[in-house]
This record gives structure tokens, sequence and C-alpha cells, in this order.
């Protein structure tokens, strides 16, 4: 049990150590997501849509099957 009472104590000391920067970025992240301003905060910040956009599409496709439409979402999926 001590074990996970000191991560616990880790944990709280990483809060109280970045929590303006998680309150400044969970902010963000919720207004954006709530005004439907972004969909990506990376393709947001940098132009270039990242590794992961469109991975859940392309992997509901290949489940189905649908190779050809899972590739066209998102080619890192094979």
């Amino acid at each position: 049990m001590s074990i996970i009472k000191d991560y616990i104590k880790i944990l709280i000391n990483f809060i109280k150590k970045y929590i303006w920067i998680i309150l400044i970025l969970g902010i963000f992240l919720l207004t954006t997501y709530l005004l439907k301003v972004i969909n990506c905060p990376v393709k947001f910040i940098t132009g270039y849509p990242c590794p992961g956009c469109g991975m859940t599409r392309a992997g509901f496709q290949a489940l189905q099957f649908n190779f050809v439409k899972a590739f066209k979402f998102n080619p890192l999926i094979f």
C-alpha cells in the first residue's frame, strides 16, 4: 500500500507544480471543443495533420474490410 501512497504523492506534487499549465491547456481544449473551432490541436498549431488524425475512422473502415476507405482516412492504419 505504501507504493500506491508514494505514487499519489508524486502525482499531487506534479499537479501542484504545473497547475497553471494544466488549467490553461484544459481551458483551451475545452473552449475549442465547445465552439467547434478546431478538430485537432496539432493541426491548428502547426498547420499539418498529426499522425492520429482520422485513425478512428480508418480503424472502423478496416474492421468492416473496407481497406480503400481506411487508407484514404489515414494511411498509417496499415
